[in-house]
């Protein structure tokens, strides 16, 4: 099922999707992989697949909120997350910030737990 986001046209969610994707394959090659490195590319293959679906919009919400408090981001990676948070208000809650905001606190706390178990070993929640 796709997601229709009339706030993102068509050729820039292609092509964000198309480069992060691209960033964790790169990030993920080799044959010893940082910590750093799977983390990058745990961040980018929740992005890529982030507006195929609501639950994977939401997933990569907070995969951008744990990233971002915990890890930092490069400046692609940050626009990305701002889309998807746009997305996610306007899709999950019609447009309402502080509906989303009160979401958030409530749930910050176990996704940033399961988050950080699954980023530090690398793998898929």
């Amino acid at each position: 099922m796709k997601l229709h986001l009339s706030g993102i046209d068509h050729t820039r969610r292609t092509a964000m999707q198309g480069a992060l994707a691209a960033a964790a394959v790169l990030a993920a090659a080799g044959t010893a992989v940082s910590a750093q490195q799977r983390q990058t590319a745990h961040v980018a293959s929740a992005i890529a697949v982030a507006f195929d679906s609501p639950a994977g919009l939401e997933r990569a919400f907070w995969v951008c909120d744990y990233a971002g408090t915990h890890l930092g981001v490069d400046p692609a990676t940050g626009a990305a997350c701002v889309a998807i948070t746009e997305a996610l208000k306007q899709s999950k809650f019609n447009g309402d910030f502080d509906a989303l905001l009160a979401w958030w606190r409530t749930h910050k706390p176990a996704e940033h737990r399961a988050l950080a178990e699954t980023m530090s070993d690398g793998t898929a929640r």
